[in-house]
């Protein structure tokens, strides 16, 4: 398997951006792990300890706030490299792969985590992270624009005036390492 170090030798050496692409992709099919072997037939201790379930609550929940950086690296990478098309053409090849890369690893390996992370709180009998804390930790959107369109956000629902308040009828869920239960 081909790792390419220095994309922009490759790319001087006669590369192209699809023989970039088709190297990264063998490269990320390579290492990867499948979430449903690994935790095929395996079970945690019916005693998970307090600070294991506190770490797994705020880890799984920080997975959530990847996704969108890397969308947005992703869309600002290709946006530059469109810029830089006529003046930098090396540079913008470069760019392109990084983008590709950017969006490739973190849609796919930050989902594929949230995937993992979801499975152990099942496992460890702990509740699903609900929609509500779903949106919150993948941030704000931010306005786009599209060519001949008027700048536009999409629709946010509306969230609880408290930071401490969950959906409707159920109370929000946050663990702390030195309680017993959930506050």
């Amino acid at each position: 398997m081909l790792i390419m170090t220095d994309i922009v030798k490759e790319l001087k050496a006669g590369a192209t951006i699809s023989d970039v692409l088709r190297s990264q992709q063998s490269y990320h099919e390579h290492r990867r792990w499948a979430t449903d072997k690994l935790f095929d037939g395996r079970k945690l201790s019916k005693n998970v300890a307090q600070v294991d379930r506190a770490a797994l609550w705020h880890s799984s929940r920080a997975e959530l706030t990847t996704q969108p950086a890397g969308i947005r690296l992703a869309v600002d990478g290709v946006r530059l490299a469109n810029e830089l098309r006529e003046t930098n053409p090396l540079g913008s090849d470069v760019l392109h792969v990084a983008a590709a890369w950017s969006a490739r690893y973190w849609l796919e390996e930050e989902a594929h985590h949230e995937v993992a992370f979801g499975r152990l709180l099942d496992m460890a009998g702990m509740d699903a992270i609900d929609v509500d804390d779903v949106i919150e930790h993948r941030g704000p959107s931010r306005p786009t624009t599209t060519p001949g369109c008027a700048s536009s956000r999409p629709a946010s629902r509306s969230r609880p005036a408290s930071p401490t308040a969950g959906s409707p009828g159920r109370a929000r869920t946050r663990w702390s390492a030195t309680s017993s239960r959930r506050s």
